[in-house]
């Protein structure tokens, strides 16, 4: 029998061998009972650390083997082939046993993660469960659905014309919890108010039935509606708005609108006004474009509607607006005009026709409203049903206008029943901007106060007190410091 040459161990930790030549499964794993005897490092030891510290133990040396003899070219005497079988079938059996317990690791280690699994599984249901222990005591159970309809409400935007979103109320309000959600969708009140944006055919369809929901859930309450339409909208190769969803829907709720804001062209306005029953309409504002389209119909002697018997308010805005929209038949029963277009008004014939007008509202430009006045400067209009007059001056017709022509109308006008009179103006010319000077200047503002034009129509009125007030277009919050009563 040959004797097997030593071994050259040069490492500090040895795997013994058992007398048979095969380590067994005590003796190759005896050095990892050193884990155990680390020294203790004073924190909590997480597998990465353990690994980190294992690397610098040799726990499985390999034995040396003479370079001569692997490299050399000769066959392998006697010797030298018995001590190569007996170290590969030695490897071969640590091999196996290190192969079985890592199997035997694995397995732990997925009956582990399936043991976490289970108890994640029951953590998530005992912390549902007291989420719904919580909510079950949650003060807001004893809040009545009145009070929540009445908190809604003041959720919403401050915008008159609500635009559908799900960030802003009342949509956002759906998302917190299923009894807001039934309480906000009965709420018709929370779904009266909505601006639509018309595309023509190219509306989408998400948005269409997002707004049909909307309407719906307005139920017969009165709408409040604004309508945007661009100038050169596709609406098909009749061009006939009815193609389009939007139009459609509109139409389809136009018995429930009480306010309509449109921002359209002239075609958009009569197509809706010839297909809309407005018997619930008490305001309207209507802007039309001042771009048309190459085969619009621009005629403007043609009413945009014919019957709107609860109509009392009319705002006239934009280039392209004219009072001929509006039929005669409804003149008499409008209380509140407001014009901010540009258009040439004969007061005379103005006052004529709106006898019941108790508000009215003029905005001067640069070229914007012009007047008409009587021939002679003695002779005065009468308007013994106008309560209100607002008027607003743009900065260009008092750097560049004739601001006096307010003056000259203003003696023109004589207001038995007037009780007030406010005047918009900037504070401060434009120069002041211009030259960069800080230099607050009241001149614009304490002009109008102390005009002489002003003083004599408030004097004219049988009111007891007319009040005056001179406020600031920019900050219109600098309103109480011009306030007088004459």
């Amino acid at each position: 029998m040959l004797a097997l040459p030593p071994l050259n161990v040069s490492h500090s930790l040895v795997i013994p061998v058992s007398l048979s030549g095969t380590p067994s499964k005590t003796e190759l794993f005896r050095p990892l009972s050193l884990i155990s005897r680390m020294p203790d490092t004073g924190c909590m030891e997480t597998p990465g650390r353990l690994l980190d510290r294992l690397d610098k133990f040799d726990i499985f040396p390999q034995h040396e083997v003479q370079t001569d003899v692997v490299d050399s070219m000769c066959p392998p005497h006697a010797a030298e082939y018995v001590s190569a079988q007996h170290a590969l079938a030695q490897d071969c059996a640590t091999l196996q046993l290190i192969d079985e317990d890592i199997e035997e690791c694995r397995m732990r280690i997925a009956r582990a993660n399936a043991q976490m699994h289970l108890l994640a599984r029951q953590r998530d249901a005992v912390q549902r469960r007291l989420f719904i222990h919580r909510a079950r005591l949650s003060p807001m159970r004893a809040v009545p659905d009145q009070v929540l309809q009445e908190i809604f409400q003041h959720c919403l935007p401050d915008d008159p014309y609500a635009v559908p979103d799900t960030h802003s109320a009342p949509l956002v309000l759906t998302h917190v919890c299923r009894r807001w959600r039934a309480v906000v969708q009965s709420t018709s009140e929370l779904w009266s108010s909505i601006a639509l944006h018309d595309r023509g055919v190219w509306n989408y369809e998400l948005e269409v039935q997002m707004v049909k929901r909307w309407l719906d859930r307005s139920r017969l309450r009165p709408i409040r509606m604004s309508i945007t339409c661009p100038p050169h909208t596709d609406f098909g190769p009749d061009r006939n708005a009815s193609y389009s969803d939007v139009f459609q829907l509109a139409i389809a709720h136009s018995a429930q609108l009480r306010d309509l804001c449109l921002n359209v062209n002239r075609t958009y306005l009569h197509h809706l006004m010839d297909r809309a029953s407005l018997p619930a309409l008490q305001s309207i504002i209507i802007s039309l474009h001042s771009i048309h389209r190459v085969d619009e119909s621009l005629e403007s002697n043609t009413p945009a509607f014919l019957s709107a018997p609860n109509l009392r308010c009319i705002t006239l805005k934009g280039d392209g607006t004219s009072i001929n929209l509006l039929p005669r038949t409804i003149f008499s029963q409008i209380t509140h005009l407001s014009f901010d277009c540009n258009v040439a008004l004969d007061l005379a014939v103005l006052f004529q026709d709106f006898p019941g007008l108790q508000h009215l509202t003029l905005s001067f430009s640069h070229d914007a409203l012009r007047f008409r006045l009587p021939p002679q400067s003695d002779h005065r209009v009468v308007v013994p049903s106008l309560l209100y007059l607002d008027v607003c001056l743009d900065r260009d017709i008092l750097d560049f206008g004739d601001p006096e022509k307010l003056e000259t109308v203003l003696d023109q006008l004589e207001l038995p029943a007037l009780q007030g009179l406010s005047i918009a103006a900037p504070l401060k010319p434009r120069y002041y901007e211009q030259s960069g000077s800080t230099k607050a200047s009241w001149e614009n503002h304490m002009a109008w106060v102390r005009n002489s034009s002003v003083s004599s129509l408030l004097s004219r009125s049988r009111y007891a007190r007319p009040r005056f007030e001179c406020r600031d277009v920019v900050c219109p919050q600098r309103t109480d410091a011009w306030v007088r009563d004459i």
